[in-house]
This record gives structure tokens, C-alpha cells and sequence, in this order.
């Protein structure tokens, strides 16, 4: 029996937009919701994958394939400065700038044990930064392009994604000093 409101294609036209609707949402969804370096790239290739190279830059395939980050392992809160990611490098610099100088100052006799124990959390730290910086970096990455999408809509999103993405050594090695220098100089009047 049809509808005496409305025309049965009509009908049919509506159903099919809200199929549509409905699969756009999903992939939104799932876009927005990156755990994985895997996760992330078959959630994100349905559009803005350009967008996304733009902004990581040429090491874009090795971040979307490997699982551990060789870099990430042997220069840590450095190379989160380098790649942008200035809150994280800026809190993981403090907390490592802050427990080395605090055991360095509280073991006075033992040194070697305390700079062996320091060393082995360093490499704790260190490794678990390795493992997990691709895929906390590329989630950083979208999160990114969609703030800039959203904060600028009338402006050419590949062009903030120049600008914004990459990496920036000179800042990163200056930051890094800077805090380093700043906490052991503080921690010494404690």
C-alpha cells in the first residue's frame, strides 16, 4: 500500500539519503577514533589521506606502516619537539628533566646504583615512547587537520597542513636545553 503523503520514489529517495547519511557517520566515527597505526590508516583513507601527507611530510609511509619508531626510542621528548608535538615533548622534558636531577641530588653516596636506576627507567621511558609515538603522532596529526578544517574553513586546508605539520629541529633543541637548564637550576634551590 503506498503512502498518500508521499510518492513512493520519494519514499525510496529518503531511505537512500539516509543509508548514505548513516555510512558517512559511521566513518566519521571511526575517524575520529584512532588506537592503532593500522586502525588509523584504514580510517582515514576515505578522503583526507592527502591531507594527512601534507602534514606528516615525507616520512608519511613509514609512519603509517611501522609499529616501533627508531628515532622515537633513541631521542624521545626530543624528537616529539622536533616533530611538533610541543605539549608532550614540552611534560615528557620536565618529568625526566625533574626525576634526574632529583635522584642526582638526593643520593650522594650511592651515585652508581642511582644512575643505574635513572638509566633504566630512561630506557623504560624510552622504549615505551618508541612503541607507541607513530600512532600517538598520527592521531595527533588528524586531530590537527580537523581543528584546522573546522577553525578555518575558507582557507586551503593542504596549505595550513604546509605550515603547520613537519618538523622544526632548531626549536626543538632550544626547548629541550631550555627546560633542562630552567629545572636543574631550580631544583638546586630545593
Amino acid at each position: 500500500m503506498s503512502n498518500p503523503f508521499f510518492n513512493d520514489e520519494l519514499v525510496d529517495e529518503i531511505r537512500e539519503h539516509d543509508k548514505e547519511k548513516e555510512v558517512l557517520n559511521n566513518k566519521k566515527k571511526s575517524f575520529n577514533k584512532i588506537n592503532t597505526v593500522n586502525d588509523s590508516y584504514s580510517s582515514y583513507n576515505y578522503g583526507n589521506e592527502e591531507l594527512l601527507k601534507t602534514y606528516v611530510g615525507d616520512k608519511y609511509v613509514n609512519f603509517m606502516t611501522k609499529k616501533f619508531n627508531l628515532w622515537a626510542f633513541l631521542f624521545g621528548p626530543i624528537y616529539m619537539l622536533y616533530r611538533k608535538m610541543y605539549l608532550y615533548g614540552f611534560l615528557l622534558t620536565l618529568f625526566l628533566s625533574i626525576v634526574s636531577n632529583y635522584f642526582l641530588q638526593v643520593s650522594s653516596s650511592n651515585t652508581i646504583g642511582v644512575l643505574l636506576l635513572v638509566l633504566l627507567a630512561f630506557i623504560i621511558v624510552y622504549l615505551i615512547i618508541g612503541m607507541t609515538f607513530n600512532s600517538l603522532y598520527i592521531g595527533f596529526c588528524v586531530n590537527n587537520i580537523n581543528r584546522l578544517k573546522h577553525d578555518y574553513p575558507t582557507l586551503d586546508t593542504n596549505e595550513l597542513c604546509k605550515k603547520e605539520g613537519g618538523a622544526n629541529i632548531f626549536l626543538a633543541v632550544v626547548a629541550f636545553l631550555a627546560i633542562n637548564i630552567a629545572v636543574s637550576m631550580i631544583m638546586k634551590f630545593f
